[in-house]
């Protein structure tokens, strides 16, 4: 999956949101040159960083960078003034991004080797992927999605996504507007006292002429207690709607899935949530409204990441206990739970 926004931790692996690429120093130094209009490959006789130096020690990761720093220029070319300059910045604060993501492994050491240059070739994949308008899987709709950026004018934050550039069917007007309405709920500083962007990251999981799935996380830095607010866009573009769970799953694929989710949830409904609240008197209470929650997303298509390979389900509980709990599950596992006329494209 493709995370789009800088400054968001990558979720999936969607998309993954959740925003991830690579420009290296290559890209970093290709910013200047694309200024002058043209894409640069990184001068690996300039590297200096261990990123950089891997970058260059892995044909596949330099590939990649390359390619990543092309669809910027592409970009770049394609667009002007204030949209233009928060797509530069977007792309520094990627940097610093990519390096933190690709810096260390799970232990907290440093990565090196194929481990460090296999997440930065990863990173710029998806990353040329955003910056096309292309989603982590499917055939996705070359030319149709394109990315937006909004920089807040007092801090100089950078919130980014997709729409389609110039919608020409109900679908594709309808998924638009729903970007917009999460957009409703984001503020970008005007730059008075104390105003600040909020981040904004959206992750194209899948796109087709018949489907869009993509995934939003909005997330507010000023706040006391800072977290995420995840959403889903799940539009059937050919019938120019909103998908219903009924579209996806047989009615009695409900159950079979809350089974299936259920060992995946623990940390919000099974033992170690128990344990967690075990001095709470409400505990009995708080887990039975978790129950409710979950089997209500569940049935929720918009509360799914689809994908060709696996489908999310995310449990949101922001109002309540702050958690957000996912399940990850195989697509070709619930291929007995879909409806026999509901299909992901390669």
């Amino acid at each position: 999956m493709l995370h789009v926004s800088a400054r968001l931790p990558t979720r999936f692996s969607l998309n993954p949101v959740f925003r991830t690429v690579m420009l290296t120093a290559a890209a970093a130094a290709a910013l200047t040159s694309i200024a002058a209009g043209r894409a640069a490959a990184m001068n690996c006789q300039a590297a200096s960083t261990r990123q950089e130096k891997a970058i260059c020690a892995d044909p596949a990761a330099k590939a990649a960078d390359e390619q990543m720093a092309e669809a910027f220029a592409v970009l770049r070319s394609q667009i002007s003034g204030p949209d233009r300059d928060a797509l530069v910045t977007d792309q520094r604060h990627w940097i610093t991004t990519r390096n933190d993501m690709c810096g260390t492994d799970s232990r907290g050491g440093p990565l090196a080797g194929p481990s460090l240059s296999a997440c930065l070739g990863r990173e710029s994949n998806q990353r040329r992927l955003f910056l096309s308008g292309m989603p982590s899987e499917g055939p996705g709709l070359p030319g149709s999605i394109r990315p937006f950026f909004r920089k807040g004018k007092g801090d100089d934050r950078v919130i980014s996504g997709l729409r389609f550039a110039a919608p020409q069917s109900d679908g594709e007007r309808l998924f638009n507007r729903a970007v917009d309405g999460q957009l409703r709920n984001v503020n970008v500083s005007d730059g008075s006292d104390g105003d600040a962007t909020d981040d904004f990251s959206m992750t194209l999981n899948y796109a087709s002429p018949a489907l869009v799935s993509a995934d939003v996380i909005i997330s507010y830095p000023t706040s006391a207690h800072p977290l995420d607010h995840h959403a889903n866009i799940n539009v059937d573009l050919a019938a120019g709607r909103m998908l219903a769970f009924e579209n996806v799953f047989l009615r009695e694929a409900l159950d079979p899935l809350l089974a299936k989710c259920r060992p995946q949830l623990d940390d919000f409904i099974g033992a170690a949530a128990k344990a967690d609240l075990s001095d709470n008197d409400m505990r009995e209470s708080i887990l039975k409204d978790r129950e409710k929650l979950v089997r209500m997303s569940t049935g929720d298509i918009q509360r799914w990441s689809l994908g060709r390979r696996q489908m999310t389900l995310i449990i949101d509980d922001a109002a309540n206990s702050r958690i957000t709990s996912t399940c990850h599950l195989d697509t070709a596992s619930l291929k007995p739970l879909m409806q026999p006329g509901f299909s992901l494209a390669q």
